[in-house]
């Protein structure tokens, strides 16, 4: 799992969902 910083950064990326998904 990714840091809740990391989290932040992938939702500005538009990976939020990937980031769900996982």
């Amino acid at each position: 799992e990714k840091p809740l910083e990391a989290f932040d950064i992938e939702a500005l990326t538009g990976n939020e969902e990937q980031y769900i998904e996982m």
